[in-house]
């Protein structure tokens, strides 16, 4: 936990190996929140459109940014309760770096109709890896194997469709059968197949999951519903 100082404080995040070995992500956070003009209501950067933060764009060496005034009494300082990546006693027991999404079947094709049942079934129990290029807007992914998938014939085959609305844990299925698990930055709009939906309860394993591998399996409404409980 980093308390606020008037200055003279450094703070220095040391990634063993240049990268993150758990997650994919840190945050600091700031007391009253960091001094730039909000833009449609938020102070956060969308770097892809250019827009809030500094100049729309991430923070580069030589950048300040102030910290605005907190109102009232300061709010007591929080920290978290429960990090399943660093706890001893972790509600995944024995999934170290491989973790498992639990999966809804996705919408059918909206112009034929036609539910994505085969393209759900080549992603079910198959194993992947996540790719450098993703980001917050989404995760993607590659066969963890590609060669054995590849010789029993069952390949992840995706296509286009007509567009439809998305939501976050969307996946989509390009032409060349690398799954698109889309996250808070996503478009509103997609035209790949859509052969499942992660669960909401297990969206924030997504967005932790630079360093890991990923199992799909499938779930039921129902299924989705309680875990979310």
């Amino acid at each position: 936990m980093l308390e606020y100082r008037e200055s003279g404080l450094t703070l220095t995040l040391s990634l063993i190996g240049g990268f993150a070995e758990d997650g994919a992500r840190a945050y600091l956070c700031v007391q009253g929140g960091v001094d730039v003009p909000q833009v449609l209501g938020s102070k956060s950067t969308d770097i892809r459109a250019g827009m809030g933060g500094v100049e729309g764009r991430p923070l580069s060496q030589g950048d300040s940014v102030g910290r605005s005034d907190v109102e009232g009494d300061a709010p007591k300082l929080l920290h978290s309760v429960y990090d399943p990546l660093r706890s001893n006693e972790s509600l995944f027991p024995g999934e170290g770096k491989e973790w498992e999404l639990r999966v809804l079947p996705g919408p059918s094709d909206p112009t034929t109709g036609k539910e994505p049942v085969s393209e759900l079934a080549s992603l079910v129990d198959a194993e992947f890896k996540v790719l450098p290029r993703s980001d917050r807007m989404a995760v993607c992914l590659s066969l963890a194997d590609e060669a054995t998938v590849t010789r029993k014939g069952k390949k992840p085959i995706g296509g286009e469709q007509m567009s439809e609305a998305c939501v976050s844990g969307t996946i989509q299925l390009p032409p060349d059968g690398n799954p698109i698990i889309l996250l808070a930055e996503h478009q509103t709009t997609g035209g790949y197949k859509v052969p499942g939906i992660v669960a909401q309860a297990d969206l924030w394993k997504v967005f932790r999951t630079l360093t890991l591998t990923l199992t799909l399996t499938l779930t039921s409404v129902q299924g989705g519903t309680d875990a979310s409980w």
